[in-house]
């Protein structure tokens, strides 16, 4: 394939004037990295990377599990992970240093925080990094593997019920998960001057971009949400945290017909079908980043751009190609519905959940890809 014929294909399929796309095109050909190097390569100049990650997508849990060993060699010893209770923290610890795994104890944890998160990789995160410790001298620091959040408390909370700072300070005793969670990377890493790599969900791995919320008091009807988890912490250490997005559909606009749209307005997919699909690491500060994105992210700018929602991006494959996370089928073994039905976390995300059976259908539905990116699959 010609480079003259590359860019023809570029310049009509990527619906962006030619210079523009070609400036995009030239750029990754140039600086785009493999995604493990790119990850390692931020941490020259940053003691937190967030990785914003679409929960339960196989393919960006084995390639943070692949990175244990390449983490630890460039010095950074944590990884922090939201799904994980703090007061869990020392059993985490020591199954880390255990002579032999046990997957019971994972699965133990993972309950202990999520009764309904019986996605496999989550777990295996735990078994990738004791099985990098096992081979570590002995008396070598280990690789710490850091829980984030704390046991919420659902019980009192129902379907359709209205939320309050009443109802919602008795879930979450401890505050926000936002707050508590920067604090416990405050106290965990930066005062000991360590670093580390946070995978967690999107909206909560923003740092410099404020999320724009529908305010019909406020002027031009839209607001703004400061308080995520890199929100605080970039607030307080501008020049020691970065936010990195792994490939993901964006929510929508709302009135728009549909859940989700394709990044940058499909050209992320676009240029990487160009160039034979990646995977690739590569910067927004750049002219990938200069792409226009129309997703719900932008209801307060109508000029908006991927380089104001993140510092990086990372492409592992297409989205038609990302699988979903495995169902454990043993995670439920043993277990009293009536406890798991106290503390289903947060109704309305899941609906009513009559039965362990209608739980189990919708953890499924869940990681079934083709039925969640139904929106961003039909467009390419």
């Amino acid at each position: 394939m010609t480079k003259i014929w590359l860019l023809a294909l570029l310049f009509a399929i990527v619906n962006v004037p030619r210079v523009y796309a070609e400036d995009a095109l030239t750029y990754l050909n140039r600086n785009g990295v493999d995604p493990e190097s790119y990850i390692i390569q931020k941490f020259d100049r940053s003691d937190v990377v967030l990785l914003a990650e679409d929960h339960a997508v196989q393919n960006n849990l084995l390639f943070v599990q692949g990175l244990i060993p390449k983490l630890y060699d460039a010095g950074v010893r944590n990884l922090g992970m939201e799904f994980g209770a703090w007061e869990d923290q020392e059993t985490l610890d020591a199954l880390l240093s255990a002579p032999a795994y046990d997957p019971q104890a994972a699965r133990d944890l993972m309950y202990s925080y999520n009764v309904a998160w019986p996605y496999r990789e989550y777990q295996d995160m735990y078994r990738a990094a004791w099985a990098f410790n096992r081979g570590l001298p002995e008396g070598a620091e280990p690789f710490r593997i850091l829980n984030l959040s704390y046991r919420y408390d659902w019980r009192h909370f129902g379907v359709g019920d209205a939320r309050t700072p009443e109802n919602m300070n008795a879930v979450f005793a401890k505050g926000t998960p936002d707050m508590y969670r920067a604090e416990v990377i405050e106290r965990e890493v930066l005062e000991k001057n360590q670093k580390i790599l946070v995978l967690t969900g999107t909206v909560h791995a923003f740092s410099r971009f404020e999320m724009p919320v529908f305010n019909s008091w406020s002027d031009h009807f839209c607001d703004v949400v400061t308080w995520t988890l890199g929100n605080r912490l970039f607030q307080k250490y501008p020049d020691r945290v970065l936010s990195i997005a792994l490939h993901q559909p964006f929510p929508a606009r709302a009135n728009s017909g549909r859940r989700l749209v394709s990044p940058a307005n499909g050209k992320i997919e676009r240029l990487m079908h160009a160039l034979g699909g990646g995977p690739m690491g590569f910067d927004l500060d750049s002219p990938v980043g200069a792409l226009t994105d129309s997703s719900s992210y932008s209801i307060c700018d109508a000029g908006f751009t991927l380089r104001k929602l993140f510092d990086g991006y990372i492409y592992l494959a297409p989205l038609a190609d990302l699988e979903g996370a495995t169902v454990d089928p043993e995670f439920f073994t043993g277990r009293d519905w009536k406890d798991i039905r106290q503390q289903l976390p947060d109704p309305d995300f899941r609906g009513e959940t009559g039965s362990l059976d209608a739980l189990k259908k919708h953890i499924h539905d869940y990681v079934n890809l083709k039925w969640r990116y139904a929106d961003v699959l039909s467009e390419h």
